[in-house]
């Protein structure tokens, strides 16, 4: 049962990195008027996430033989947030939603690199479907006596209090039309 859920949770999770190469390879056959740096963009959005895909399928091979542990490095944290901002803004702006990141601390910080830009994008793509077209999500990074915070908000209708309390259990959802209910899990 726990590694149907955590299969179920790396297939949801595919859906990004899926979502994001998809987006740029519609970008690269429809626009001809790119730049090389446009183009080499691009082409490295679809390597970083093909990247991100094989490390999720290693989790997971990892977990279901009892070796799951968290990969902690020095990160970045501007590079990182800005990486992970990228991700999501080519699908923002196909659906019309104005995404604005506020990157405010600079330095480095000891993460799981992997784990943390999963969550925050599965944050972000929660945030995605209950914006509607012309709304806007905001990814801000802020930090308060040695702990790094990062705060995403939408304009969507926001979860009703009877749900929030479960948002964190596996398959529990709300008012999407796409997903599980795994990502927050």
């Amino acid at each position: 049962s726990t590694v149907g859920q955590m299969a179920g949770s790396i297939i949801h999770d595919f859906r990004t990195p899926m979502t994001g190469m998809a987006l740029a390879i519609e970008r690269l056959q429809k626009s001809e008027a790119m730049t090389p740096d446009q183009r080499n963009d691009l082409y490295n959005m679809v390597r970083v996430s093909i990247d991100r895909m094989n490390r999720m399928m290693q989790e997971l091979l990892d977990f279901s033989r009892g070796e799951a542990k968290l990969n902690h490095s020095e990160c970045n944290i501007e590079e990182f947030t800005s990486s992970v901002a990228r991700s999501v803004d080519l699908d923002m702006q196909r659906k019309e939603i104005k995404f604005v990141a506020e990157l405010a601390v600079k330095g480095t910080a000891w993460v799981d690199r992997d784990r943390l830009q999963r969550a925050i994008g599965n944050i972000l793509s929660n945030a995605e479907d209950a914006t509607p077209k012309g709304g806007e999500v905001l990814l801000t990074t802020s930090s308060d006596d040695g702990l790094l915070i990062f705060s995403i908000r939408d304009s969507g209708n926001g979860i009703p209090e009877e749900v929030r309390h479960r948002v964190f259990e596996p398959f529990v959802t709300y008012g999407k039309s796409r997903g599980t209910g795994l990502g927050l899990a």
